[in-house]
């Protein structure tokens, strides 16, 4: 039976090293004895037997067969166990950082949205109710050229700016802040 002694990068076969060719029986078809056989031969104790997708070959039912081993369509390499795992282990070290930083940048983005709109909605909440603006349209005082909220509200009023407490009341809408206000509804609490 072959086994190759290659290097392994990114979790991938790369360069063939060497090969040699083992004797099995069905005593030493297995995992454990190959792999020991392999750390022999090539002289380095740090070997693995992987397939030819980099995945280690473990111990099961199907492997103590002297079938599993002789099959001519399966490649079995020897890799170094301590550099691929050091290798793979630092490469997923430096995709988590760098996923943590921008999740990181977009956590601190979010805040600060989160502040501007909490500061909206304080703005547009109705002098009457204090409440957030339920219509479509926010009303403002004629009198003072204030915000005053939602104009369900000020049709309730008779006379007196709330504000500026001038009796002369009167308001008018804007409806231009529609989809602003619709937004901020939907955002929630």
């Amino acid at each position: 039976m072959k086994i190759t002694y290659a290097e392994a990068r990114n979790n991938k076969i790369g360069k063939h090293l060497r090969e040699m060719y083992f004797n099995i029986d069905e005593e030493s078809a297995n995992v454990d004895s190959l792999t020991e056989k392999a750390r022999q031969g090539f002289d380095n104790d740090t070997l693995v037997l992987v397939n030819s997708s980099c995945l280690p070959i473990e111990d099961s039912d199907a492997t103590r067969k002297l079938s599993f081993w002789k099959k001519s369509a399966r490649k079995i390499f020897a890799i170094e166990h301590e550099d691929n795992v050091q290798e793979s282990n630092r490469e997923l070290l430096s995709l988590i950082d760098s996923k943590l930083d921008n999740l990181n940048r977009s956590m601190e983005t979010n805040r600060s949205l989160l502040a501007v709109v909490d500061k909206l909605k304080e703005a547009f909440k109705c002098v009457i109710c204090r409440e957030f603006v339920r219509g479509p349209a926010v009303a403002f005082s004629k009198c003072c050229k204030q915000q005053m909220g939602d104009v369900t509200c000020m049709d309730q009023l008779l006379s007196t700016c709330p504000l500026c407490r001038n009796s002369d009341f009167g308001f008018y809408t804007v409806t231009s802040f529609e989809n602003l206000l619709t937004a901020m509804r939907n955002h929630g609490d």
